[in-house]
Formats: C-alpha cells, sequence, structure tokens
C-alpha cells in the first residue's frame, strides 16, 4: 500500500507511515484511558485559560483548593480520605469565629465577652484567610506585634487563648486536625535572646540623625522606651529641664516610671517637643505614620533597610539600651526601675521610692560611657 501523505510503499494495514509517520487512516486516535476514581472519592478537572493553579479539586460539592499540577489535586483528596466534607471546610477565620462566638459568648461574663472582642480587633488581620490555611507562624506574628505595640502580657494571652478557641471548634467540625495556637510563645513565657544594634549601627543611626524616623529609633535605644510606650507619650509627660520624663505601659512596674533623658536623646526629644503643642503625645510633630504598628511596619523597616542596617525589631532597641547600661556599669536595681520590669527582688521594691534625682544621676554613667567610646572610636 502506499503513504497517503508522500506516497511511499509501506507496509499492507500499516496503521502509520514508517517514513512521514502519518496515520493510514481517517478513523480518530484512540484515547488514553485514564482509570475512573471510585464514587465518593473526588473529582479533579483542568479549569480554562491562563492561570497560575489550573487544577480544581471537588468533593462531595465542596471545593477543596486549586493547585498547579493534577498531580498535586491528586494529593489533596488522598488527603482527605475518608473524612466527611461540608461547606464549613471552607469556612475562612472570620465565619470561624462568628460561629464559635455564638456558641460561646452565652457563656461568658460581660467582661469575658470584652476582653475577647478585644483580642478579636488584632486576630481579625486573618479574616479573610480560610481557617485550614492558618499556620503557628500566623498566630505567632500576631503575638509579636502585640509585644512591639507595648500591650501588656495579659493582653497577648487573651489573643492566644482567642486563636486557641477559634481552632477548637473547627476541629470539632473535622475542617482541621491540629490546633496551632497552642504552639505559639508568648514574650513572657520563656524570653528568647533579642539581638541588640552594634556599635557600628548606632553611629550609622547617629550619621543620619537629620531623618525624623532616625530620630525615633534613636530615642527608643537612648530611653528603653517600648515602641508602644513612645508612640502614647504625651508631650507634658516631658520635663526638659529636669531632665527626665514620666511614661510606660504594660505592667504595674513599668506603668508611670521615671525615665531619665540622656544626653545623646535630648536634641532628638526636643525635636518633636518644640513641634508639638500642649495636650498633645509627643510624636504628634512626626510627619510620618504616628501610630506603633504603622510606624513598625512602614517607616522602621524601610529607614533600617535604606541604611543597610539589619532589620531588627523595635524590641531589639529597648535590649540595646539595656546592654548599654550593664556595659556602662549602671546598678541593675537602677536599670531595673528605669525599664520597667516586674521581676523585681527586695532590694528593687526599695529602690521604687527612688527620686528623680537619684535616677538621672546613676543614669548619666550611661552617658559618659558612650561618650567615652565614641571619642576613642573617632
Amino acid at each position: 500500500m502506499q503513504c497517503i501523505r508522500c506516497y511511499r510503499e509501506i507496509p499492507d494495514k500499516s496503521l502509520y507511515c514508517n517514513f512521514c509517520g502519518k496515520r493510514q487512516t481517517s478513523a480518530p486516535a484512540p484515547s488514553r484511558k485514564h482509570s475512573r476514581r471510585p464514587n465518593g472519592s473526588g473529582s479533579v478537572y483542568k479549569l480554562p485559560g491562563s492561570r497560575r493553579r489550573p487544577w480544581a479539586a471537588v468533593r462531595d460539592g465542596v471545593y477543596i483548593g486549586y493547585y498547579p499540577t493534577k498531580c498535586e489535586a491528586l494529593t489533596a483528596l488522598e488527603r482527605l480520605s475518608g473524612r466527611e466534607l461540608r461547606d464549613s471546610y471552607n469556612y475562612t477565620v472570620e465565619q470561624v469565629h462568628a460561629c464559635w462566638r455564638a456558641e460561646h459568648f452565652p457563656t461568658l461574663t460581660a467582661k469575658g465577652q470584652e476582653m475577647y472582642r478585644t483580642a478579636w480587633r488584632r486576630v481579625q488581620t486573618l479574616k479573610d484567610r480560610k481557617m485550614r490555611e492558618i499556620r503557628t507562624a500566623d498566630y505567632q506574628r500576631i503575638i509579636n506585634d502585640t509585644e512591639d505595640a507595648g500591650l501588656s502580657l495579659s493582653s497577648a494571652n487573651k489573643v492566644k487563648q482567642l486563636a486557641s478557641q477559634l481552632s477548637k471548634w473547627p476541629m470539632r467540625e473535622d475542617i482541621i486536625t491540629t490546633n496551632y495556637a497552642q504552639f505559639v510563645r508568648l514574650y513572657g513565657d520563656a524570653p528568647e535572646e533579642r539581638e541588640s544594634f552594634t556599635d557600628e549601627e548606632i553611629a550609622a543611626l547617629e550619621a543620619h540623625a537629620e531623618i525624623e524616623a532616625v530620630k525615633l529609633i534613636l530615642i527608643l535605644i537612648y530611653t528603653g522606651l517600648r515602641i508602644g510606650e513612645l508612640f502614647k507619650l504625651p508631650r507634658d509627660a516631658v520635663d526638659l529641664e529636669q531632665g527626665y520624663l514620666i511614661g510606660g505601659s504594660k505592667t504595674k512596674a513599668g506603668k508611670e516610671r521615671t525615665v531619665p533623658i540622656l544626653t545623646p536623646a535630648r536634641p532628638h526629644i526636643q525635636y518633636f517637643y518644640d513641634r508639638g503643642h500642649p495636650g498633645e503625645r509627643l510624636v504628634a510633630g512626626y510627619t510620618g505614620n504616628r501610630t506603633a504598628e504603622n510606624f513598625r511596619g512602614r517607616d522602621y523597616v524601610r529607614t533600617l533597610e535604606e541604611l543597610g542596617i539589619r532589620p531588627l525589631t523595635p524590641h531589639s532597641t529597648r535590649h540595646t539600651f539595656a546592654s548599654l547600661a550593664v556595659r556602662a556599669k549602671i546598678q541593675p536595681e537602677i536599670l531595673r526601675r528605669v525599664i520597667g520590669h516586674a521581676n523585681y527582688s527586695t532590694t528593687v521594691e526599695i529602690y521604687a521610692h527612688s527620686n528623680p534625682e537619684e535616677l538621672v544621676a546613676e543614669m548619666e554613667k550611661l552617658t559618659n560611657y558612650l561618650q567615652v567610646k565614641k571619642g576613642s572610636s573617632e
């Protein structure tokens, strides 16, 4: 027989030409057979158009998700083998919160309900995410932001409690299998070692002190204030003439404490003090983001990046202050009093009655240390 394309002689009854490869019949080519999935095990199909994740996995009328490859979609179905699925499988965090709240709130006191409402204001940053996609890192990020905002340990603990409650409800409903909130660490549980700014990094900040965001970072380093404490600090709480300010939050030991204004911090505090008015916050004259969270996520991070400084957290400024004070041989009980730590010993409780003049005089050791260090590096 002859090939219908190239007309060369080929063996009789050939399906394809062994010269040009042309199929020798008009009948459709045999289709590849795919093994049929068992009934009730779900199905996978490809969506039309150009998509990053074109393969959809569906079971019992519930969309499991969308995946880059067919293999990944099939794997997702296999993971759910034997589990009952309902529409709640795709619930968002906000939907889970609504269901949990309808069940749980009637059992709480008015105070308990208000505490959970406050915690939800922080957790609701995840509200549009699917509950089954939330992991420990998502909750931990909220806890870390709570710390950097200067909120109390009890506030962070309530956020963790809410996250745990929001995980238990979908576990009962077979939406998730693990309570990832249980692995969250509170900053008061077992404080991890925090890095501090190096002398070179502090020098780099000082070299660009004309930048307002840098001024705020240096104030944090030279006062030991938490970022939330600085952004809430009233201008009227600053006494430049006497050389100290009254501020602080979070714990009983940290509230309304006396914080000496060291010489290196004075020009930066003076800058914002002069730009403000009585009754305002000290940072009212700042032209950037005036809330701790916005400053942390935008100006602070961007400023360090532009100056080529490691992306340390705002709380590292507080650790830097403490490290510098230790190197300057500040009395431990005075240092704890200034930074507002709650783990007072009997000696520190006695120092709780120290007057501002004693605190300022002792902390001037740090000013002298910084001046000597700066002179030796020049």
